[in-house]
């Protein structure tokens, strides 16, 4: 339990300078990051998005590709994505 809890500190320091960023984009409704109360390296990201464009968008801004994909995605035992679309 010890590596989760360093593992979910460093990915909590890069989800903390990542949040400011993401939420001043234009198209990007809520975003709330939550961590697991049993497992600290484990996160649950909930982003919405006013349409295809803005989601595309933010996965290219430099906050996205260098917080996510360069010093987060490393670090995690794990990823799954699962898109909704709205009812």
């Amino acid at each position: 339990m010890a590596g989760a809890r360093r593992r979910g500190g460093r990915l909590r320091h890069i989800i903390a300078r990542f949040l400011p960023e993401a939420r001043k984009e234009p198209g990007v409704e809520p975003v709330t990051v939550n961590r697991s109360v049993t497992d600290p390296a484990k996160f649950l990201f909930y982003e919405v998005f006013s349409d295809e464009a803005a989601f595309e968008a933010h996965q290219q801004t430099p906050h996205f590709k260098q917080m996510i994909l360069e010093e987060a995605l490393p670090r995690l035992a794990r990823r799954e994505r699962v898109q909704y679309v709205p009812l």
